[in-house]
């Protein structure tokens, strides 16, 4: 047996560790799921021990990750969930740096292949942005992107990119900036019984610039 003394059994520390309770995992489950992230079903005292979960972990990691960056993922449950958030800001997405390889790989997806997106050195000397830009439709792509991190959609089976009804690219995004994107629901229209056409108002800004890079109406058809 371990002898303790007289001064360690009365100090401030250990009385701490003694008064101090341990949370428990289901502890943990009932804070993730009160923020509004799913991490599965979780077991409480009434159903038995709290079992273990192969993809608890990653979420977990996803769920501090989000804390961490002061956002949260809005929750939405099916089509009638969706109709109510007409006129709604739905949330805002973290940042995404925008990187030289990034922009390489759409360049050889698309063949755009302009020296203005690829070129740094004639970039600095001829462009005002004193850098290579983004390709607009880049940045336009980064709208689905974006949702997938303000939205946590349930209840439906699918969704369809419809189209756009308006698209400007404001200002130019220099390669290596950071973006991040906002979402607002204008309209949801039942198009039939169990399908929506939602119109959404997305806008894309380049950190430390006061004019967006770029907005869009997005058409979006989401199926029950």
């Amino acid at each position: 047996m371990t002898r303790v003394s007289n001064a360690e059994l009365h100090s401030p520390s250990r009385k701490l560790r003694e008064t101090t309770p341990v949370p428990s995992i289901a502890h943990l489950n009932v804070a993730i799921d009160t923020a509004g992230v799913g991490c599965g079903k979780r077991s409480t005292a009434a159903h038995g021990p709290t079992k273990r979960v192969a993809h608890r972990r990653p979420i977990m990691s996803s769920f501090l990750e989000r804390l961490g960056q002061g956002r949260r993922v809005r929750v939405v449950h099916g089509l009638d969930g969706l109709e109510r958030l007409v006129g709604v800001e739905l949330g805002v997405s973290g940042w995404v740096r925008v990187t030289p390889e990034m922009v390489a790989v759409f360049s050889d997806l698309t063949g755009d292949h302009q020296w203005i997106h690829l070129d740094a050195e004639r970039a600095a000397r001829e462009l005002p942005t004193g850098g290579p830009i983004v390709q607009g439709f880049f940045t336009l792509s980064l709208v689905i992107r974006f949702r997938a991190e303000i939205l946590d959609l349930r209840g439906v089976t699918r969704t369809i990119n419809y189209g756009l009804d308006r698209v400007r690219f404001i200002t130019p995004v220099t390669v290596g900036a950071r973006v991040r994107g906002v979402e607002t629901l204008v309209a949801a229209e039942r198009v039939q019984p169990d399908a929506l056409r939602l119109t959404s108002s997305c806008v894309v800004s380049a950190e430390g610039n006061a004019r967006p890079a770029c907005v869009a109406d997005l058409i979006t058809l989401v199926y029950a």
